[in-house]
């Protein structure tokens, strides 16, 4: 319902056809200079050319304007390929397995099963990676996390960390959190956090911790927030000579088992955030008697929710347990988030420090930077959630519109498309597009729309009479549909909405996905200072009234140029071509 809900459900279709741009752009994107040649903004995720790049593209493709219509596919590929090198990190965001990409749960470190990022960036990653391309999928229907929801007319959840997002809770879902009491009381102990300069002497400090408490036999969790962290630890510990487990989404396939057995006595587990969620961690008596589990968090997560939910590894059911958080000014929360003072800080004293004797940095300001940082983080991800939310609307009026139509076709009511109404739209649009009409014209679009069978136009049909050709027009479809009605009997009225339901989700799918390539294309209009989200809006709307005339006119081509039948058993049979 939160961190989730910042990418949009699709459902995937017909592959589309493979474009090279791919690799193309790709190898453009390496040739690009930081900061000259592009803008990557780390608070917000998005990254977009700056004047000098669009220049260097235009000199690459050998282009005068690289922004003109036809160049549209161009510049979605080169958002594309972007946004895989800037935003999408290797082992963090995915990891490459059997030369496939997966894509990571953010909030647990998981694999996810059978998911791909739509919208082509998936591939953009996979040529980043150098990596056989799989086929782009096109979208056929989308909707957020948010907008599904709310469709229920009740709706309630259980979660253990809600409490810290209860305003988003309720300004997205109209939801209050309830805080229920413990069953028994929590008597882990959550210490404050240690916070280091640099990551080696925070990398130090943990591995020394480490050492002491399992001297001790206390069974130790140590949680990183990516999969490159978690193998940096178990290199670490290994040189060490500290025998541990290491679960990640490598091997996520042990992770019961593994997580099960990180309570016994002496074990050590170097773990992704993954970790242990729907686990039973069980401590034996002895184990409780040494204080339970110690839980170490080798950095502060993007949001408070995570933290907590790492924490409560420990401290199950009335268990003994501690918990504590490690930090350098090096992590990525602070790099991102801690501003200008902390970075001049680190730049002033990262070569002053003596990695194998860390010093910690006690100082309030510091506790203050981490707590703010993991705000702005928060703060951050909801305003993602909410631009994801706000781009859907146009999504959710088109498909509001699009789902009312096909009910109110089912049930005989539909106004909107009406086979009458559908006819007298289609030959207005034509009849205005060729004001000076010529047979050629009036032939050519009597075959594609009305009859195959079509030989010529009468030479007495006065071109110049917009009235007369209407008519001839429109009784040359009334005869046609005649036709349809007397092969199709009593069902006739069953063709109709079959030949308009079919129109209707054959363009829908072609909207929802050229919606889902839109939002790749207007993110790249930072550069000439330009608001994405209107400019998303304004272009779906022109989509939209685009997507209505082609509606009609693929139901005029399949009330007219379907051949209808019986089978055998006298069922209605309608061949569309």
């Amino acid at each position: 319902m939160l961190d989730t809900a910042q990418t949009p459900l699709i459902i995937s279709g017909a592959p589309r056809l493979q474009s090279n741009l791919y690799q193309i752009t790709d190898d453009f994107i390496r040739t690009l200079r930081p900061e000259l040649d592009y803008y990557h903004d780390k608070e917000r995720k998005e990254v977009w050319l700056t004047q000098k790049g669009i220049d260097q593209a235009e000199q690459y493709f050998a282009l005068h304007n690289l922004f003109v219509k036809s160049q549209l596919e161009l510049v979605r590929h080169l958002n594309l390929a972007l946004r895989a090198h800037l935003i999408y990190e290797r082992e963090k965001d995915y990891v490459v397995e059997e030369e496939k990409v997966q894509l990571l749960d953010k909030e647990n470190g998981r694999v996810l099963d059978s998911t791909k990022l739509q919208g082509g960036q998936h591939q953009a990653i996979e040529a980043k990676e150098h990596l056989p391309l799989t086929p782009e999928m096109r979208a056929m229907a989308s909707i957020t996390y948010q907008n599904l929801f709310t469709m229920f007319e009740k709706l309630s959840g259980m979660t253990g960390t809600g409490k810290p997002a209860e305003d988003e809770f309720i300004e997205t879902y109209n939801m209050e959190v309830v805080r229920i009491p413990t069953n028994i009381p929590v008597i882990r102990k959550d210490y404050p956090d240690r916070i280091f300069t640099t990551l080696p002497e925070k990398v130090t400090a943990i591995v020394n911790l480490v050492r002491e408490i399992h001297e001790t036999g206390q069974p130790i969790l140590l949680v990183t927030g990516s999969v490159r962290m978690s193998e940096l630890f178990s290199e670490v510990l290994l040189l060490e000579g500290i025998a541990h487990s290491l679960l990640n989404a490598y091997n996520a396939a042990k992770e019961a088992q593994m997580i099960s057995e990180a309570g016994r006595l002496g074990a050590v587990t170097v773990a992704t955030n993954m970790a242990g969620r729907g686990t039973d961690i069980k401590l034996t008596d002895e184990v409780k008697a040494l204080g339970g589990l110690a839980v170490i968090g080798t950095e502060r997560m993007a949001n408070e929710r995570m933290d907590l939910q790492m924490r409560g590894r420990a401290g199950r059911q009335g268990d003994p347990g501690f918990s504590q958080f490690f930090v350098s000014l090096e992590d990525d929360l602070i790099a991102k988030f801690g501003g200008e003072g902390m970075e001049n800080y680190f730049k002033k004293h990262k070569d002053r420090v003596d990695y194998d004797q860390p010093k910690e940095l006690k100082a309030g300001r510091f506790k203050r930077v981490v707590k703010r940082s993991q705000a702005a983080s928060e703060s951050q991800g909801m305003t993602s959630r909410q631009q994801t939310q706000e781009f859907d609307q146009s999504v959710k009026v088109q498909r509001n519109f699009i789902y009312d139509e096909r009910a109110a076709i089912l049930k005989g009511s539909s106004d909107g498309f009406s086979v009458s109404d559908i006819v007298k739209r289609v030959l207005n649009r034509f009849l205005d597009k060729h004001a000076s009409l010529d047979h050629f014209a009036l032939d050519r679009f009597i075959l594609d729309n009305i009859s195959y069978a079509f030989t010529g136009t009468p030479e007495a049909l006065d071109l110049t009479d917009r009235e007369a050709v209407f008519s001839y027009l429109q009784e040359m479809i009334l005869a046609e549909l005649k036709q349809k009605q007397a092969l199709a009997g009593g069902e006739y009225d069953l063709f109709e909405q079959t030949a308009v339901l079919r129109a209707i989700d054959e363009m829908w799918i072609e909207e929802v996905d050229y919606l889902q390539q839109l939002r790749v294309v207007v993110s790249g209009r930072q550069s000439a200072q330009r608001n994405p989200a209107f400019e998303y809006h304004r272009e779906a709307l022109v989509g939209y009234q685009l997507m209505k005339k082609d509606i009609e006119d693929l139901a005029l081509r399949y009330l007219m140029l379907s051949t209808v039948s019986h089978n055998p058993k006298g069922q209605l049979e309608i061949h569309f071509v």
